[in-house]
């Protein structure tokens, strides 16, 4: 065979050595742009990627993941959304011949529950973190991607009101620690099993897990955790009507403000620092940070923060006997919640704007509580917490 191939073993052998050297180069350029994608040198990372492109022995799946990277980074979701689109149709397509198990699809499945995330989709982020989950091979590469498919999915339920299900899936997270190679992912658990416990009404073990979270986010100088971490504790002193702690944890968290990228954590932050001084009747003081909440949720396009932050706003208002202010941010609120289908929200802002009306318009009153019943048969019998379920 070698012979009509006009081949010895010798040159058969360079031959091999020449592609296995090629294919090394090509692995080692394709993670060199991802490493710039990860440390914000987006636009050489870009260059990088499109001269790759070009050529015929780089992974096309490969490449339409890292576009799909370097448009989330610049916050072009629909771009975005294409690529890692075609990144995973183009793996289903190779199956076996092109590194199966490189777990690209995960991935990319992880990528899309942001973008939806994002877009207010809690959902469809449920449903792609699930997608990947399904498609994840545990003898594949990139092992960290399943422990972050499941803190992200944790994150979404809990968001989604799925407290028991966010939950267990955290506690099985924390099984997996000393696998889990993310210090993010790790300071993830910690800032959710101190949400989740709040939640539960466990307050001293929620106080307890953020001050463990915040002690090794200041070691690794994972600013935008320690943000995470001040807010969480914050919310739990908050909860627990300790106000002078909690407002020392929400300042706190605010002077990071500017030290990483993604500004929608604000919004929850400026938030409860507005339910703090309105339960301290501070009134000038809960407008400035309930305004600077809704600015940003306004700006920044989110949905669940800037409906909370607009009920919170109304609920100031309707404090001081101020109904009109308190009807229209209620009615705002009662807009975007009902754009987006969440309907424990709604019913929150119903029952407030119900209250303002009842002695005011008759006839808006009527169709208010109508409308309050209607959610409530849709709602069955599940009871809200103040503030954290609507």
């Amino acid at each position: 065979m070698l012979g009509k191939l006009g081949l010895d073993s010798t040159q058969l052998a360079a031959l091999i050595s020449d592609k296995q050297a090629e294919e090394m180069e090509i692995e080692l350029k394709l993670d060199a742009i991802e490493t710039m994608l990860a440390s914000g040198n987006l636009e050489k990372a870009f260059k990088e990627i499109k001269k790759a492109e070009k050529k015929e022995d780089y992974s096309k799946a490969v490449i339409a993941y890292l576009k799909g990277r370097y448009y989330i980074k610049n916050n072009d979701w629909k771009k975005a959304e294409r690529n890692f689109n075609d990144s995973i149709r183009l793996q289903r397509e190779v199956h076996h011949s092109e590194k199966p198990k490189k777990n690209l699809s995960a991935s990319s499945f992880n990528e899309l529950s942001i973008i939806s995330y994002f877009e207010n989709d809690l959902d469809q982020a449920i449903k792609y973190t699930d997608n990947g989950l399904e498609v994840f091979d545990e003898n594949g590469e990139r092992k960290h991607d399943k422990y972050i498919l499941m803190s992200n999915k944790a994150i979404y339920l809990e968001k989604a009101g799925r407290i028991e299900e966010s939950f267990n899936l955290v506690e099985d997270l924390w099984s997996y620690r000393s696998e889990i190679n993310s210090i993010e992912v790790i300071l993830s658990l910690y800032e959710l099993r101190s949400i989740l416990l709040r939640r539960k009404k466990q307050f001293d073990d929620a106080i307890h897990f953020a001050k463990e979270g915040i002690k090794i986010a200041r070691l690794n100088n994972q600013y935008n955790r320690l943000f995470d971490l001040w807010s969480a504790l914050g919310s739990a002193y908050l909860h627990s009507n300790e106000l002078k702690c909690a407002k020392i944890c929400f300042q706190t968290a605010l002077t990071l403000e500017g030290k990483f990228k993604y500004r929608n954590v604000f919004i929850q932050t400026y938030t409860d620092l507005g339910i703090l001084y309105v339960q301290e009747e501070n009134w000038s003081e809960a407008t400035k940070a309930l305004n600077k909440a809704i600015s940003l949720g306004r700006e920044l396009n989110d949905a669940r923060r800037l409906s909370l932050a607009l009920i919170v706003l109304g609920d100031l208002f309707a404090k001081q006997d101020k109904k009109p202010e308190a009807i229209s941010y209620y009615k705002e609120a009662i807009g975007i919640v009902q754009k987006h289908q969440l309907k424990k929200r709604e019913h929150a802002a119903l029952i407030r704007l119900a209250q303002c009306l009842q002695n005011t318009d008759q006839e808006a009153f009527a169709t208010c509580a109508a409308h309050i019943v209607q959610l409530e048969l849709e709602l069955q019998d599940q009871k809200e917490e103040y503030y954290d379920e609507v």
